[in-house]
């Protein structure tokens, strides 16, 4: 606490209690009537510098509903989440960081723990420690790159599955008849630690020596794109990798395609955490972190279609993609010109090394400037 607070906090108590003390040791009478009721709330109020009475300033209590979705604020911070009848969290839930910052909780309490059976590995084949982070969600791909399973645990469609030492097995129907299938865990995409917590798990029949352990950069763009201009080599790397890349992605940076909104009336509730400021109106919710010019940076938390909390990477940051170029989907079929913008860059070299990696808002991001195929940094 700091010197002027205790001393404003110690003179008024001193102060208060002076003023009580002359009037109480008047005889009771009409005179001092008004004297007296002072006291009596005086004695009722909380100290106007305590930490009591900042307590409705510092530590709001505040609920609200978005569909199945609600929105919940006390002392200890924010929360967005979505409840199951049993009473579990479920898809994802959305809390502030240590410094605030929206942090998205993939499954809070459906993920499993990884297995204990199998040795883990980076993206460099290092091995390294049992990842603490759970599975939120399954893929599970044949030998020839197809997608035989893909589910959320909270979808009330997904298999029935139970753990193993090394994987999972997956109930299957049968023309009536209930079959096994083994899946080993192959590799666990970890999206982004400073934004969303646990895993993807991705399980293939085929039991790998360690299970790696990867983020959107260790993906192999270079070896992606050779497989695109290569027709004669297996498509695996391309469905595989490209699938879960952009799943990924997907889930990190969801953006909508909404026009600029215009100012709106005062919000009904506003906090701030640190730099991060989440603002409530009767029907939408945002969470910005803005920047000394007004600029919306890192990214921000909007409320989608459904109350769900969706991320917009790089609100105001974020560059059209490249015109004079061709876009493909996942098969290398030939697509339109995407709507959506880049909120992010990674710069990969002819042997797969990553040569730059940073978000638009990072001050320590390398000058660059836009071409009609790429950049220039």
């Amino acid at each position: 606490m700091s010197e002027s607070k205790r001393f404003s906090q110690g003179w008024w108590k001193e102060k208060k209690s002076q003023e009580i003390n002359k009037i109480k040791g008047q005889d009771v009478s009409w005179k001092n009537l008004a004297s007296r009721l002072v006291i009596d709330r005086l004695e009722k109020r909380k100290d106007i510098n305590s930490e009591d009475s900042n307590e409705k300033e510092i530590n709001p209590e505040f609920e609200r509903k978005f569909g199945q979705w609600t929105i919940k604020v006390n002392k200890d911070g924010y929360e967005f989440f979505n409840l199951e009848d049993s009473g579990k969290k479920r898809f994802y839930s959305l809390e502030n960081g240590d410094f605030g910052q929206p942090l998205i909780i993939a499954e809070p309490d459906n993920a499993f723990e990884v297995p204990s059976g199998v040795t883990y590995a980076n993206a460099k084949g290092e091995e390294i420690d049992k990842p603490a982070e759970k599975i939120s969600g399954v893929i599970c791909q044949d030998k020839d790159g197809s997608v035989v399973h893909r589910f959320s645990l909270s979808n009330p469609k997904a298999p029935r599955f139970e753990k193993t030492d090394n994987g999972i097995i997956i109930f299957v129907d049968d023309d009536g008849e209930e079959k096994q299938e083994e899946w080993f865990l192959n590799t666990l995409f970890d999206k982004d630690g400073q934004r969303i917590q646990n895993h993807d798990g991705y399980y293939s029949k085929v039991k790998p020596e360690s299970v790696r352990v990867s983020e959107l950069q260790d993906v192999d763009f270079v070896e992606l794109n050779s497989d695109f201009v290569d027709k004669e080599k297996s498509e695996i790397n391309v469905k595989s990798i490209s699938t879960l890349a952009k799943k990924m992605y997907t889930k990190l940076t969801i953006k909508l395609g909404r026009k600029e909104q215009e100012k709106e009336k005062k919000p009904d509730f506003e906090y701030k955490v640190n730099q991060w400021t989440i603002r409530v109106w009767q029907d939408r919710y945002e969470i910005v972190n803005l920047a000394d010019d007004g600029t919306q940076k890192f990214y921000k938390i909007i409320s989608g279609d459904y109350g769900q909390p969706l991320i917009i990477a790089e609100p105001d940051n974020a560059f059209e993609v490249p015109s004079e170029v061709t876009y493909a989907n996942a098969n290398g079929e030939e697509i339109d010109q995407l709507a959506e913008k880049i909120s992010g860059v990674i710069c990969q070299n002819t042997d797969g090394s990553v040569a730059h990696r940073f978000s638009l808002s990072n001050p320590n991001a390398p000058k660059f400037k836009k071409t009609k195929d790429g950049i220039i940094i």
